[in-house]
C-alpha cells in the first residue's frame, strides 16, 4: 500500500486489531506455556499444589516441563495456588554449606525471589503472596514475597556431589517445606493435610479445548490463562490488560469474540501468525553469541520485553537469574557446522580460562528434544543413568599436566573415559552451566572456547 494512501474504515479496524493482537500474543504466551506444561505434568506426578513433590533422584527428564534438565542437583517442584490464601516456605539452617536454591516465580516467567544460592544459607520462614493477598499482616519473623500472578511456581534445587552423596542431599532436600498459610498457623511445620494433587477435577480448570473458529484459538488460550492467573482487579488497574478489552480479552470473561467483525478477526489471525515467527526469532537471535555459544543473560527477569519473555517461556521456562546461573548453549562446532555423533570433538579449557564459576560448572549433552541423551556408560560416580553431563563435580575427571582440561565429545568409547561425554549417533547440542558466575562472566568478558572437530 502506498504510504500516502489513506486507510479505509475496515482497514483501520484490521490494523488496530493486528497491533493489539500482536502484543497480546507475545504478552500472554507465558500464561499459555505454564498452563500447557506445568499443570498436566502435575496431574501425572510431576509436581504438587501448595507442597513440594520431591524427586529422590537427579535428572527428572521424564517431566515434560523440565527442558534441558541437569543431574548435578536433586529437585523438588510445586505450584502455589494463592487465590484463597498465601503459602509458607520453611527453610531451616543446614549443618553444611551445601549449595541450594529455592526459586520463586510467577506465571510470566519472572523470578520474584531466590532463597539461598549465591547468598549462602538463608534460613527462615517466608510467606508467598499473590496479587489478591494484599493487606494481610504477618508475624515479624516472616519474610513476605509477592508474585504478580494468582499462582506461584516454586523450585527447590540441592547440589549433588556424586551418587555417593545422594542420601545426604536427600536429607537436606526434605527439610525444606511448603505449607498453606492456614495449616501452618494451626499446626506449624508438622502439618498433615490432603493435597488436591490427586483430584482430577482440580486439574480440569487448566485443561484447554478450543471452541472458537480457526485462527483465533491462541486468544482463547490467553483468555483462559488470564482468568486463572490474573487478579480480577487487572481489568480496572492494569493498562496492558485494559487495552486488550478492545479485542475481546479480559480477566472476567477470558476471550469473548461474540459480535466481532471480520476486519478485526483478520487482524487477529495475522497477528498470531506474525507473533509465532517473532517468538522463534527472539530465541535464536536475541541472545549474545560468541564462538558458537549462545548466552542468555535475561533469564528470570524478562520483565516488559514481551517478545523475549514469550520466547524464554516457550523454549526454556523457569530459567534463573544470571547472577545465580549463566547458561551457554551451542549446536555447532568452530566451523559453524551442526554437532553430530558421527564426528569426534574436543572442548579444551586452558588453565587460565576454565569456566569461571564460584560454585561449580557442568557441561550437559542433549538430543534435539532438549532432553538427556541415553547411554549406558557408568562413570566413576556409579551414576546408573549413564554419563549425561561432566564438570567440576564429576568424580575422576582429569586435568592435563599444565592445569588445562580437555573434554572428549564423541559417540564411540575412547580408551580413556575419565573426560568422555558420550554423544548419540545423531544431532545433539550442549549446555554449559556456570553456577555462581564470576563478574567477568556477567560482564561478558569471559567466553567459552569453541567446540573443535577432530575427526
Amino acid at each position: 500500500m502506498n504510504g500516502n494512501q489513506e486507510l479505509t474504515y475496515e482497514q483501520t479496524k484490521e490494523e488496530l486489531a493486528y497491533s493489539l493482537g500482536f502484543q497480546a500474543c507475545l504478552w500472554g504466551r507465558p500464561l499459555c506455556e505454564y498452563m500447557e506444561t506445568i499443570y498436566p505434568a502435575m496431574k501425572n506426578g510431576g509436581s504438587h499444589i501448595n507442597s513440594f513433590h520431591y524427586f529422590d533422584k537427579p535428572k527428572p527428564s521424564s517431566i515434560r516441563f523440565v527442558r534441558t534438565p541437569n543431574n548435578v542437583t536433586i529437585d523438588a517442584y510445586a505450584a502455589g495456588d494463592l487465590r484463597e490464601e498465601p503459602i509458607v516456605l520453611v527453610v531451616p539452617k543446614q549443618e553444611d554449606d551445601r549449595w541450594s536454591i529455592v526459586q520463586i516465580g510467577d506465571h510470566f516467567d519472572n523470578v520474584a525471589y531466590n532463597v539461598g544460592a549465591s547468598k549462602g544459607q538463608e534460613p527462615g520462614v517466608f510467606v508467598i503472596t499473590g496479587p489478591d493477598n494484599k493487606g494481610l499482616e504477618f508475624p515479624a519473623y516472616m519474610k513476605q514475597i509477592t508474585v504478580s500472578t494468582t499462582f506461584a511456581v516454586v523450585a527447590l534445587r540441592v547440589v549433588l556431589n556424586g551418587m555417593a552423596d545422594l542420601e545426604a542431599a536427600r536429607a537436606v532436600q526434605r527439610t525444606v517445606k511448603l505449607i498453606p498459610y492456614s495449616k501452618y498457623v494451626a499446626h506449624g511445620i508438622h502439618t498433615e493435610f490432603e493435597e488436591p494433587v490427586n483430584d482430577p477435577d482440580y486439574y480440569e480448570q487448566f485443561h484447554f479445548v478450543p471452541s472458537v473458529e480457526a485462527g483465533l484459538e491462541r486468544y482463547e488460550y490467553i483468555g483462559k490463562g488470564m482468568k486463572l492467573f490474573l487478579s480480577k482487579n487487572s481489568d480496572y488497574n492494569d493498562p496492558i490488560v485494559q487495552q486488550f478489552h478492545q479485542i475481546g480479552l479480559s480477566v472476567k470473561e477470558g476471550f469473548n469474540p461474540e459480535g466481532m467483525d471480520e476486519p478485526t478477526k483478520r487482524g487477529l489471525i495475522r497477528a498470531n501468525e506474525a507473533a509465532e515467527q517473532l517468538i522463534r526469532y527472539a530465541y535464536t537471535n536475541m541472545v549474545e553469541k560468541a564462538d558458537g555459544w549462545n548466552y542468555i543473560y535475561t533469564d528470570g527477569k524478562p520483565n516488559h520485553s514481551f517478545a523475549l519473555r514469550a520466547s524464554l517461556a516457550t523454549y526454556v521456562p523457569g530459567g534463573n537469574l544470571a547472577e545465580e546461573i549463566i547458561y551457554g548453549n551451542t549446536w555447532v562446532d568452530s566451523n559453524d557446522e551442526q554437532l553430530h555423533g558421527k564426528n569426534r570433538y574436543v572442548l579444551r579449557f586452558e588453565k587460565d580460562r576454565l569456566p569461571q564459576a564460584r560454585i561449580f560448572w557442568n557441561l550437559a549433552m542433549y538430543a534435539e528434544d532438549m532432553l538427556f541423551v541415553k547411554n549406558d556408560f557408568v562413570d566413576a560416580s556409579g551414576d546408573p543413568y549413564g554419563r549425561c553431563t561432566i564438570g567440576s563435580t564429576t568424580d575422576g575427571i582429569k586435568y592435563d599436566d599444565d592445569g588445562s582440561i580437555t573434554i572428549l565429545i564423541q559417540h564411540e568409547r575412547p580408551e580413556e573415559t575419565a573426560n568422555w561425554l558420550p554423544a548419540p549417533d545423531a544431532i545433539f547440542n550442549l549446555t554449559l552451566r556456570m553456577y555462581g558466575p564470576s563478574a567477568d562472566v556477567l560482564a561478558g568478558n569471559y567466553r567459552l572456547p569453541a567446540v573443535e572437530k577432530v575427526g
